[in-house]
């Protein structure tokens, strides 16, 4: 964790960030709970849920 300054909450090294540049700290970047490498211990997730619809649409449009 790093420390906070006055104001600020304390941060979890690694835990989010943006997944395309890793340097881009603006905004509400990604965290590590919605990687899909936990779907399957969360099936029942909605990111969980939506990623296993949208893969079986995809691989429905490409057969």
């Amino acid at each position: 964790m790093t420390p906070a300054d006055e104001g600020q909450q304390s941060e979890i090294q690694g835990w989010s960030s943006d997944p395309y540049d890793p340097s881009f700290t603006k905004g509400v970047p990604m965290n590590l709970l919605e990687s899909d490498e936990y779907d399957a211990q969360f099936p029942n997730h909605l990111l969980s849920v939506i990623r296993k619809l949208l893969r079986e649409i995809t691989e429905t449009i490409g057969s």
